[in-house]
């Protein structure tokens, strides 16, 4: 029998080897056929856990090895696709629609920071902004530790600028769509995170939904000091309960959409460090797989799903700047009653609403008008959003009150739209 490294034997003489799997083509079992990887550089002195599954056939390899390259790379299958395993959104912090600083947070109200992530500062005075990778020393270290080969451009700083109540800690969050995801299952959160001091977290999930009255399920929690010196990867094994959604069926309105399950990141409020968050994943299963890396273009759809904003990604609403404002000709009509229409790039999670829209004036940057560039007069005017064609997909507002528009005159606006959990 071949002495390949492994401890376990799948079949006869045939095992896992070193670097690539082989399985016969009928797939019909795992057990049937796994061999021949071939690489000379492992050695037998640490223990890794990879595991193999196919439709309902697994089988855990127990493996002694030393090289980060199978340790940090262990192949994971959840039900069957590889691919999606992270269930957060803009977990490498790339997409900053809203702004790139967020200092004085303060109270019981929620405030979004990056794409999907937010804040409950509680009593505490809490800061999150936008940190470049090239921009500080401990920067230059995150691609070296990093064994999974993927090196944002951006890292989430979070800072507690005032300690509030000791037994109440500021939170970073993120709401997760559908309630029903991962529930009852063994999950696994893992984030890279720098301080410069030892700093305490608690992470644990939450399940919400809208019922009457509102139900609301807390997971158990794990508490752990991050140390300071480097960048450093944590994981965290946590059994989500199951989903409150069987329990209250006859009062859950499954179409509101008013349901999630959410990542709760609890930072001790007497931190005197901040805390430097990156490549934050949550997965089914018992072990923490490389970061996924998805196409940019994807991960910003899903976080458009939630916010967009006709301004560029980069640029923060309120800008004075007229780079991708909206634009409607009056031609001969001059009443109130002209519909201003906006096609988002991506529907929404629910049809937004009065208090989910602002549009704003591209060269003062105020929300809720629109700048007529008119012949007779410099006066915005007024404009309300038409819920009888509004869509997941359009938006359609129509001017009410204050200066009408005049024949061939011009109005221009940007549009931000806001359907996060609140």
């Amino acid at each position: 029998m071949p002495q390949c490294g492994i401890t376990n034997f799948i079949y006869g003489s045939e095992c896992i080897g070193d670097s690539l799997v082989k399985i016969n083509d009928n797939f019909s079992s795992l057990e049937s056929y796994v061999c021949d990887l071939s690489s000379s550089t492992i050695t037998v002195t640490d223990t890794s856990m990879v595991s193999l599954s196919y439709n309902n056939i697994t089988r855990n390899l127990e493996g002694y090895i030393n090289d980060r390259s199978l340790t940090n790379y262990k192949l994971a299958f959840d039900e069957g696709n590889y691919g999606f395993r992270n269930k957060l959104i803009n977990g490498s912090f790339d997409f900053w629609q809203r702004g790139s600083m967020f200092a004085g947070i303060t109270g019981p109200a929620l405030v979004f920071t990056a794409d999907r992530w937010g804040v409950l500062a509680n009593s505490s005075t809490v800061t999150v902004k936008q940190e470049p990778f090239n921009a500080i020393s401990p920067s230059s270290q995150f691609a070296s530790l990093n064994p999974e080969f993927h090196n944002p451009k951006y890292f989430l700083s979070y800072s507690i600028t005032s300690p509030g109540t000791s037994n109440v800690w500021p939170r970073l969050f993120q709401r997760i769509e559908n309630v029903k995801t991962l529930a009852g299952r063994k999950t696994t959160v893992s984030f890279y995170a720098y301080t410069t001091a030892p700093v305490q977290v608690k992470v644990f999930f939450k399940q919400f939904i809208t019922t009457s009255p509102t139900t609301t399920v807390t997971s158990s929690s794990i508490t752990q000091t991050l140390q300071p010196g480097s960048w450093k990867k944590y994981e965290y094994v946590i059994t989500l309960p199951t989903s409150p959604i069987s329990g209250a069926t006859a009062a859950y309105n499954y179409l509101s959409n008013e349901d999630y399950l959410e990542l709760c990141i609890d930072i001790d409020n007497n931190a005197a460090s901040p805390v430097f968050f990156s490549c934050v994943q949550a997965e089914a299963g018992t072990r923490a797989t490389a970061f996924e890396v998805r196409p940019y273009e994807t991960e910003l759809k899903f976080c458009q799903r939630f916010y967009e904003k006709s301004y560029e990604v980069e640029i923060a609403p309120g800008t004075n700047t007229k780079i991708g404002a909206q634009i409607l000709v009056h031609g001969s009509v001059t009443n109130n009653g002209i519909k201003l229409i906006s096609q988002m790039q991506t529907a929404k999670r629910i049809v937004p609403g009065i208090g989910h829209v602002k549009l704003h004036h591209p060269t003062t940057g105020n929300a809720s008008n629109v700048n007529p560039n008119l012949a007779n007069t410099s006066a915005d005017m007024n404009i309300v959003l038409d819920n009888a064609y509004t869509s997941s997909k359009q938006l359609v507002a129509q001017f009410s009150g204050g200066a009408s528009p005049t024949t061939n005159s011009t109005s221009t606006w940007h549009y931000v739209v806001d359907v996060e959990y609140i």
